[in-house]
């Protein structure tokens, strides 16, 4: 008899925490059961974080060759490589639209680095 009150107890107890594992991945039942924590509870998104989003959406649609959203969430890198990539294709652009004289003086004789 006392095993079986022992195992209605287990098993109330694991049903129960299975109901609260469904009201959301952060709750402490859902933790004990092994779930994965929620993104955005476990790394505390701000109210900037929006902000943040609409801006970088905003700026990715008429600039987005330029990086420039990369640059507003915050990711430098990124954001600089975009750029670089947008300099080569700009002077791939000059350079098949030279003609071969100018070509030839621009970056054979003269040596000219940039554009």
């Amino acid at each position: 008899m006392l095993a079986l009150r022992a195992f209605s107890r287990r098993e109330t107890a694991r049903r129960i925490d299975e109901r609260r594992a469904r009201r959301g991945p952060g709750s402490s039942a859902a933790r004990r059961l092994g779930a994965a924590p929620d993104p955005v509870t476990r790394l505390g998104a701000d109210s900037g974080s929006k902000d943040r989003e609409v801006a970088a959406g905003i700026c990715g649609i008429p600039f987005g060759s330029l990086g420039v959203h990369k640059f507003v969430l915050g990711y430098i890198k990124e954001g600089v490589i975009m750029a670089m990539y947008v300099i080569g294709l700009i002077e791939g652009i000059i350079y098949l639209t030279k003609s071969d004289y100018d070509f030839v003086m621009i970056y054979g004789v003269r040596h000219k680095g940039w554009f």
